[in-house]
């Protein structure tokens, strides 16, 4: 667990120390701490509050450089749905990706020393971590699933776009978890058990 947490951070830190403020880095940059993020929830059951701490210490880092990339992947796809799309639609989603580029072009700078420090005290963190045991890791993986499952009931065919959005953390939640943890991922026939 610490290893795996601090290799996400460290590689996290990488992206930005080598072409800082660009979309691509800094679309890595979250990938990898969202990645943490999943391993750190299956790691509560042998550390709550550094689970807590570490968790609210990775969204602060990620919600300052959330505006730049979620401006550039919203001009991202717009020129991607452009190619797909008739000659009258393309010129106006090219337009609408024009706009995009300008809105982030005019966005403050990130503030690249916050940010760093940010992901040094989440691999301070990370190399305190105590070691969870077989059991530790098999109970938060259950709870990670279990989440999964419950976004899933809610957000299959519903209206709201907050549940459909809540559904697509979960399930990525579970995914970089069982990607990262490879065969520690307990694989199982029988029902997961419940966790509030």
């Amino acid at each position: 667990m610490r290893a795996a947490l601090s290799d996400e951070i460290t590689k996290a830190i990488a992206e930005l120390n080598e072409t800082p403020a660009r979309p691509k880095p800094v679309h890595r940059c979250r990938v990898h701490i969202k990645r943490a993020r999943a391993l750190a929830r299956v790691g509560r059951a042998c550390a709550p509050g550094l689970s807590d701490v570490f968790n609210e210490t990775a969204r602060s880092v990620m919600r300052a450089l959330a505006q730049t990339r979620d401006l550039a992947a919203l001009g991202e796809y717009a020129r991607t749905l452009s190619k797909r799309s008739g000659k009258k639609q393309a010129a106006a989603l090219l337009i609408v990706a024009e706009k995009f580029d300008a809105m982030r072009a005019a966005c403050p700078p990130l503030n690249l020393d916050a940010i760093r420090a940010g992901l040094r005290d989440l691999l301070a963190l990370a190399q305190v971590w105590p070691e969870a045991s077989p059991r530790q890791i098999e109970k938060g993986a259950d709870r990670i699933a279990w989440r999964a499952r419950v976004a899933c009931r809610r957000g299959r065919g519903a209206d709201a776009p907050a549940r459909r959005h809540e559904w697509r953390k979960r399930e990525k939640d579970r995914l970089y978890a069982a990607l990262l943890l490879g065969k520690a991922w307990p694989g199982r026939s029988r029902t997961p058990r419940r966790h509030g």
